[in-house]
């Protein structure tokens, strides 16, 4: 399991303590809704984590956050040594530094209801900039640096394999609630089209790339969005500053953070994922057999991501008044439609061989009926009626 870090705030005097316990009784809190306090010149962020994570895999992330070079990366570094983790109150806590910036989809992460935290890619037609292109060079650095370090033994695992095993059991039982309401949601209907499809064909490349699919040999962000790409102006970004919300980083294989930044942002093209692949080419090396599983895995995290923002956004009555639900409703429609491009390309439609009466092409406005099911009473044309002979004598 993925350690995750807690949305909301912890209680006040126990993020406080953690403060004062390690950055020392001198600090001061600067902002009690973000969590920052400051000592000397510098302000911290403090991070609450919770369950799963374990006051062990918080030093391995920091371990692995510092071995990455501040000029490398653009990462929320640790304050102090890797071992600077407290437990209070049964919550991990421990000090980053803080990113400047706004999230480049403006709003940041919502946190609806008891669905907890839902995130959402930007409209299609929204300007990233070259935010893309600079955050996979940034992930080519962490995952270059970090490969095969020690730290990695204290963290979860994520890998492509573990993905698809969750994807298809939530696709097995999200076919069940959602398919009772296909015949009224038609986007229920497109994406039950898009899982039959993709199921079968993601279990038949991941098994034949199992080298690729099972590795864990780097740190992974693993939970890629806009809301954490953190940026100098979210209407024109220009510069991307910071990659925060490393609550779910894993042990994986660099697959799994590439193919979400390539669907999860704008959604799936094939200029996206080349500019996507080729800036993280320029830093590090990325095998053939891995890229050719990214569409792969962006195939089966949008049909995971998909299944359940459908769930919220129109079988969830608490969201019905949530100021949230457009949002996630558009953000169904774009991931949506990425799901069927990238369908379409991954499991293209079964080529139909339709025989018409008397030859010809199909339009495409509807089945052509053959003489056997001419309708009653209905008469030939002049040119397809049959000559007659006339008997003589």
């Amino acid at each position: 399991m993925r350690m995750m870090m807690t949305p909301s705030s912890p209680n006040d005097d126990d993020w406080i303590e953690a403060a004062r316990q390690l950055l020392g009784d001198d600090t001061s809190v600067q902002s009690e809704r973000d969590r920052t306090v400051g000592l000397a010149d510098t302000v911290a962020h403090m991070r609450a984590w919770d369950a799963p994570a374990t006051t062990e895999r918080v030093t391995a992330l920091r371990a692995l956050h510092l071995s990455v070079p501040d000029s490398a990366a653009l990462l929320p570094q640790p304050i102090g040594s890797a071992e600077g983790v407290v437990l209070i109150g049964g919550q991990v806590y421990d000090a980053g530094e803080v990113v400047s910036g706004l999230p480049l989809n403006r709003h940041g992460e919502f946190v609806v209801g008891d669905q907890g935290i839902v995130n959402l890619p930007l409209h299609e037609t929204a300007d990233h900039g070259d935010m893309l292109v600079e955050a996979a060079r940034a992930l080519a650095k962490i995952h270059e640096a970090t490969r095969g370090h020690a730290a990695l033994a204290g963290m979860a695992t994520s890998t492509a394999t573990e993905l698809y095993t969750g994807v298809a059991a939530r696709w097995q039982h999200g076919r069940k609630r959602l398919g009772t309401h296909a015949a009224s949601l038609p986007e229920v209907r497109r994406w039950l089209r898009c899982g039959n499809r993709i199921i079968p064909v993601a279990a038949e490349r991941l098994g034949t790339a199992s080298d690729v699919a099972d590795a864990s040999d780097v740190l992974i962000h693993g939970n890629i969005w806009p809301a954490y790409l953190m940026v100098d102006d979210p209407s024109r970004p220009s510069s991307l500053h910071g990659i925060t919300g490393w609550r779910q980083a894993a042990a994986g294989s660099p697959v799994l953070d590439l193919a979400q930044l390539s669907v999860r942002v704008t959604g799936w093209s094939e200029a996206t994922v080349e500019s996507v692949l080729g800036a993280y080419s320029d830093h590090t090396v990325l095998p053939p057999e891995t890229r050719r599983l990214v569409p792969v895995v962006a195939a089966m995290d949008l049909l995971d991501q998909v299944g359940r923002l459908l769930e919220i956004a129109y079988l969830d009555d608490a969201v019905a008044n949530d100021r949230a639900q457009p949002f996630i409703r558009g953000g169904v429609k774009v991931l949506l439609r990425s799901l069927e491009r990238l369908t379409n390309v991954l499991a293209p439609p079964e080529q139909v061989q339709r025989r018409f009466y008397g030859g010809g092409k199909s339009t495409g406005k509807g089945r052509q009926r053959s003489p056997a099911t001419r309708p009653p009473g209905s008469r030939r044309s002049p040119r397809s009626s049959p000559r007659r002979t006339r008997r003589e004598g």
